[in-house]
């Protein structure tokens, strides 16, 4: 290669610098391709995830029952060690749900109507929760608990 290089005029430093660019090339083309796909199946599965079907929301509106676990130390209105089961109805137009506590077994005779399942809003003996379609339950924007199937 040295012979071929010199017959040419090319000095032996000049070919290996040229080698050295060009592999310098290829590497940053192939960085450029791996972060362009990269980005791309990330904003696929955002798009993905959008578009999912909030199962709770569907499952609350249709009048299913769903159980709320509530996380320890993070002073629910529950204790961490009681879950919720949560039915809701349509009363007019509102919501209203009815609650029982798992260490206690009937219904509460008390049902409060601020909640909107329809909104991601349920309402858990008068105090609004939030929940998203992961299941999620949150006060004030902070995790309080977990929706779970019965």
């Amino acid at each position: 290669m040295v012979v071929a290089g010199r017959a040419l005029g090319i000095k032996p430093d000049d070919a290996s610098r040229s080698r050295k660019r060009s592999a310098r090339a290829r590497t940053a083309g192939a960085l450029i391709l791996v972060a362009v796909a990269s980005l791309a199946i990330g904003l696929a599965l955002r798009v993905h995830q959008s578009l999912g079907r909030d199962v709770w929301r569907s499952r609350i509106v249709r009048g299913e029952p769903v159980v709320v676990r509530f996380f320890c130390g993070v002073h629910a209105v529950v204790d961490c060690n009681v879950s919720v089961r949560i039915t809701y109805q349509r009363r007019d137009s509102a919501w209203c749900e009815n609650l029982q506590r798992s260490d206690q077994g009937e219904v509460f005779t008390t049902h409060w109507c601020n909640g909107n399942p329809e909104r991601g809003t349920i309402s858990i003996f008068g105090v609004l929760h939030t929940f998203d379609r992961f299941g999620a339950v949150r006060v004030d924007d902070k995790l309080v608990g977990q929706l779970l199937l019965e």
